[in-house]
């Protein structure tokens, strides 16, 4: 995260903090989350300030989709890593050896708990690592 995003993850954090968690009330998850979807989409028709545009316009415009269901949260476990040159990462005090094809040293991957898994994208391939495969303690 660099100084430059650090402001904007923290203003939103600010938005949601003083202007939708004061007040609330609610008496079951479902009940918390059905509020902050109306709150969200009352809020996202609104004239943004830096874009000076209107959220819900530029999804349409953008033509976006919301990320499947079972990957939802998925994007904000994952951690960067550099693969070593002999193939291995470090994650959470573990090495953890990679498939030596395609050849990753030296590439950054996303690793992700609870089970760690290196994901890593190559021209036209996609390797996964299951956590408990070249274990070294």
């Amino acid at each position: 995260m660099t100084a430059e995003s650090k402001g904007k993850v923290e203003r939103s954090v600010e938005v949601i903090k003083y202007g939708f968690w004061p007040g609330v009330h609610f008496t079951h998850l479902e009940d918390l989350n059905e509020q902050a979807l109306t709150w969200c989409n009352r809020l996202n028709q609104k004239v943004h300030r830096t874009t000076r545009r209107v959220p819900l316009d530029l999804w349409v415009e953008e033509k976006l989709s919301p990320f499947p269901k079972d990957r939802n949260w998925e994007r904000f476990g994952a951690e960067e890593r550099r693969v070593s040159s002999d193939g291995f990462l470090s994650f959470d005090g573990v090495l953890y050896g990679l498939p030596s094809s395609p050849p990753m040293a030296g590439a950054m991957v996303q690793v992700q708990p609870p089970a760690p898994r290196a994901t890593h994208l190559l021209p036209g391939a996609l390797g996964r690592h299951p956590s408990g495969a070249a274990t070294l303690g």
